[in-house]
Parts: C-alpha cells; structure tokens; sequence
C-alpha cells in the first residue's frame, strides 16, 4: 500500500493535468492507475484518493470558492455563479455612497444600509425626499451626516432663510437676499412698491396700487384728468377736453353749441339741437311741440277764438 501511495504521488503531474478535464475523467484516470499498479497480494482501496479526488475537485471547479455539495458549488460569501468564479459586489447597488465587501454593501458614512442611498441628515423635503438639508430645494447638502447649508439658509436642517426679516412673507430668499413679489421692494419686501413711485402724483397702497391725487389717473398717475371727464362728450388729452362736434369746448365739453336758454340747457330742453350744415360749431333749436323761439323758450299765443256763425234768432 506505501508503494501505492508513493507511487500516485510521483505520478501526481499527471493527475492534476487530469483535473482540467473534470470531475468524471479524473476519476477514469485513477481506475486507470489503479489497475496499472494492482499488486495481487494488496488489493487498491479507492476511498483515500477519491477523497483527495474530491478536495481538489473543489478547488477546480468552484474556483477555491466554494465547497461541493451534493454535486453543485456552495460558494463562500462574497463569491457568485456556478463556479463562484463572480465577485457578488459586482452585482451590488450601493449607490455611489458605498463600498462593497464580501458582497455586503458598508455605507459611508451619513449614509443608511441596506442600499445606502438615503443620507442621515434631517430635512428631508419635501416629504419622502431622499436627500435632507433640504437638498432638492438647493438648500444644502448632507456631508458625513451633518446639513453644510448654502448661502441664504442655516439651522440644523438648512430649514431657516437668513434674509432680513424673511422677507416678510412677501418675496422669496435666494443666496440671503430678498426677491420681492410684485408690489413690494425694499430690502425686506416690507414696503409697498408701485410703479415709477405714482409719478409723485398718488400715494402707493398696500400691493403695489397707486391712489391718484385728484386730477390724475393712470396705473402710475401719470395721465392728467379732465374735469368731469369732459361730461362724456370728448377726449380728454394732457389734461384738456378735445370736445365732439357740437359740443363746446367750454365748460368742459357740458353743453352743446344751440343756444340753452332756461336753467343753461341745451334749447331749454324743449327741443333737440341741429348742427349747423356749414357750420359745426354752430347750431340750431328744433322746438318740440307747444314752443317757439331761438332756445325754445317761448310758447305761442293763444289762437283766436273761432267765430260761430251761428244766430240767435228771437221770438216771433
């Protein structure tokens, strides 16, 4: 048997070179040996060789990874595939805030397992956000879990704006310098901004809306108004009424050119008022029905009784 033993290790290149062609051919071979070196008063006992046969089996075809059990590769942690022959971190997601070990994914610090892709830092907003300090809102950024606000925020959370006064919940803080809503200035947003100041002609209210001093109109009170709005029979330009045709200029475009005759209305309001053909500045009184006259003023005389020819004729 020591002969045996001696004689298969002195042989051993050939078994190994054996090996590479697999579990079943290395065992053909060993029955081959074993038959060539049978001595007939010692017989060959297989079971010490087929159990470095085995061990070495192991070794080849699960890469010095693995174990053979029942046939297939039981590979060692961090080892995958058939023949464990695939670093399992290679087919790890550990995000880029992780390293892989023995197929377990070690995140970095600030970091949470198992996939390492949610920091540790608090605000994480809006809600389900995997980044905190406020990071999608370009608030700051989670290093080692601790917030590093950017310019313009601070707090543990980068939750709170250091512009002044918040900008008094009329603008929006960026890089800690106020952009006021519309309607609103100053370096807090807390004075109402209106446009070009109402021209000096108005007070600016609450909302960034002039308030015109009489006489003035416009989003900036800068358009001058006309008197009564020139009654509503012209165009009131810088200020001054550019009346329609017949109506006169002065006062303010209130009456038209007929005469007005009683209570300073047009044809004493007892008659429609025609413009003149050739005139437009010019017109004249058409009376209604019972008066007469240039401003309709007059009524015309009684008419004269109607004579009856009719005779008393007396008694006979």
């Amino acid at each position: 048997m020591a002969s045996f033993v001696g004689t298969l290790f002195t042989k051993s290149s050939e078994i190994v070179h054996a090996f590479s062609a697999g579990r079943t051919l290395v065992r053909m071979r060993l029955n081959l040996l074993a038959l060539s070196l049978s001595c007939p008063s010692a017989p060959l006992t297989l079971p010490p060789a087929l159990a470095l046969v085995e061990s070495l089996d192991a070794k080849i075809i699960c890469s010095g990874r693995g174990s053979l059990v029942n046939g297939r590769c039981r590979c060692e942690r961090g080892w995958a595939s058939e023949d464990c022959s695939v670093d399992a971190c290679e087919h790890m997601l550990c995000t880029g805030h992780a390293t892989c070990h023995i197929g377990i994914c070690r995140c970095d610090i600030g970091w949470l397992p198992p996939a390492c892709d949610i920091d540790t830092c608090p605000g994480h907003f809006p809600a389900g956000a995997s980044r905190g300090c406020g990071a999608l809102l370009g608030r700051g950024l989670c290093v080692s879990g601790q917030c590093v606000c950017t310019q313009g925020w601070s707090g543990a959370a980068c939750d709170i704006d250091t512009c002044p006064a918040h900008c008094s919940g009329h603008g929006t803080c960026l890089g800690g310098v106020c952009n006021c809503d519309r309607g609103w200035g100053d370096t807090n947003c807390s004075a109402p901004s209106c446009p070009m100041g109402c021209s000096g002609n108005g007070n600016c209210t609450r909302g960034g809306v002039c308030t015109c001093d009489r006489g003035w109109t416009g989003a900036a009170c800068d358009v001058k108004r006309c008197p009564y709005d020139c009654y509503g029979h012209g165009a009131c330009v810088d200020g001054r009424c550019e009346c329609e045709l017949g109506w006169r200029v002065s006062p303010h475009c209130a009456s038209d050119v007929c005469p007005s005759g009683v209570a300073g209305a047009s044809c004493s309001g007892h008659g429609t008022c025609m413009l003149d053909a050739t005139n437009s500045s010019s017109g004249t009184c058409v009376c209604h029905g019972g008066w007469a006259g240039a401003a309709c003023t007059e009524t015309p005389p009684p008419s004269p009784p109607i004579a009856s020819n009719a005779r008393v004729i007396g008694r006979l």
